[in-house]
């Protein structure tokens, strides 16, 4: 039974990181108040990659996007914006893009 157990919870870790492979959680893109459409969200992320002045080839990277959402409760006091979780088509687009990210 123990053996068993063990199995299910190795199982159960494995498929949260295979879940959590192609995904960031991205920090400081600006929110709009009020309710925020996820093709808004993408077009929002996509816009301050440019004004960053990432190359076009890594833009068409996080282009790939297929989920993105804000995660936590809007706060319209803090000062600062809620996280945002990018799911990207595969890891490969997701492990250039999170590269990309931090040698800047």
């Amino acid at each position: 039974m123990t053996n068993e157990i063990r199995d299910l919870k190795d199982r159960l870790l494995q498929a949260e990181m295979d879940s959590r492979r192609d995904r960031l959680k991205v920090f400081g893109i600006p929110e709009k108040q009020g309710k925020e459409s996820p093709e808004a969200l993408k077009a929002t992320f996509l816009n301050e990659l440019k004004k960053a002045g990432l190359p076009a080839a890594f833009i068409d990277d996080c282009n790939t996007v297929s989920k993105i959402y804000r995660i936590g409760r809007f706060d319209r006091n803090s000062k600062f914006p809620r996280p945002v979780i990018v799911y990207f088509g595969s890891f490969s687009a997701r492990d250039r893009c999170f590269n990309q990210l931090n040698t800047d």
